[in-house]
């Protein structure tokens, strides 16, 4: 059998560059924290201070050549050609390169210039002041050196809980194709077909319970419209996701409403770029209610879409259309897409009163 394979997203020089700088930066983030908030177990006579800063000046060069190489030799792939979930990663990234890779170096050595103290590259090449001592400069630089500081240290940590969460639920293998070595992509394969399953059968236990999108404490976005058709029409319409042309956020659809079964396209919300899905039918009654959710950030986002039928009278229906956005990462969901979100709604439920209608 053929083995599934996918094109390597990054090439060697790029992954020994990122994991040096990384391992450099956290071990230079412990030894400051060490030399600061623990001085007189470990820093009595500063030897902790030059080592801090010996390697953080290391980091600069290497960030440095780093971004040299990207940008002259192996540049990223245009933002246009990226997923959402994608672009939001590479804006994380570049917030960690311009921050906690140049900001915090740079702020250091500026320190270490205002308080006239030495400052060399990995103990041999001594670096120029980049300013003459100044008590003012030595407070606000500071003071800015450990802002910085904390602030990275936790977005690293959602950098590193994002990247795992991917890996682990999402099943992609971006994290694969970072490390060195070959991917075993027949496990990777099995792994997905595992996450499936296991998708599959929580979708049937949740649909035991009553709608789901109820239940769940999130940002709601929801409209309604009454058509003049029976629910059972509505329902044979809108049924076989693949023949979604008034969906007006969809394209490329496939799959069909069936409980724990998937359903898969583009998304298409006007302000960002097109988003490949797949979501999971968590309820369905036939005639009555589907709701079908997806996971972005490993689940850091989650977004379950519902549509509620209800029968106002003889071949009368009340349509619901709605989504719940949750998950402890959905302050990264820009707002203009909440208004696109409840655009395209009203924009569904027009569309599908006229083919119902017609």
């Amino acid at each position: 059998m053929a083995k599934m394979r996918s094109e390597p997203k990054f090439d060697p020089v790029v992954k020994t560059l990122h994991w040096s700088w990384a391992f450099l930066w956290l071990t230079v983030w412990a030894i400051g924290i060490l030399s600061v908030y623990l001085r007189e177990a470990f820093n009595a006579h500063g030897e902790l201070t030059v080592t801090h800063k010996a390697l953080g000046m290391t980091v600069l060069v290497i960030i440095g050549l780093w971004t040299a190489w990207r940008l002259l030799v192996n540049p990223s792939p245009p933002m246009s050609s990226r997923t959402e979930d994608e672009v939001q990663a590479h804006k994380g990234h570049i917030l960690i390169v311009i921050l906690a890779l140049f900001g915090l170096p740079i702020t250091g050595w500026l320190l270490s210039s205002a308080l006239g103290e030495p400052t060399t590259l990995l103990w041999v090449v001594k670096v120029p002041a980049l300013i003459s001592p100044d008590p003012l400069s030595v407070t606000i630089l500071n003071w800015t050196h450990t802002i910085i500081a904390w602030f990275m240290f936790l977005l690293v940590a959602v950098h590193i809980a994002v990247a795992l969460a991917v890996h682990f639920f999402d099943g992609k293998d971006t994290l694969l194709q970072m490390l060195p070595g070959r991917v075993d992509y027949d496990a990777l394969a099995a792994k997905k077909a595992g996450i499936k399953k296991a998708r599959k059968a929580a979708a049937i236990a949740a649909s035991r319970s009553g709608p789901i999108h109820a239940t769940i404490n999130g940002t709601r976005f929801e409209q309604s419209a009454i058509i003049e058709a029976s629910p059972a029409k509505i329902w044979e319409n809108i049924r076989d996701f693949s023949d979604s042309d008034w969906n007006a956020f969809y394209t490329d659809t496939s799959g069909v409403f069936e409980l724990g079964e998937a359903v898969e396209g583009t998304l298409t919300i006007d302000g960002i770029n097109p988003v490949p899905f797949s979501a999971t039918v968590l309820s369905c009654v036939p005639g009555k209610l589907v709701e079908y959710e997806t996971l972005v950030f490993g689940g850091g986002i989650r977004a379950l879409r519902y549509i509620e039928i209800h029968e106002e009278g003889p071949s009368r229906s009340r349509v619901v259309n709605g989504e719940v956005v949750s998950g402890p990462l959905k302050f990264l969901s820009p707002k203009k897409v909440g208004v696109a979100i409840v655009n395209g709604l009203g924009a569904m439920n027009q569309a599908l009163k006229k083919r119902c209608e017609a």
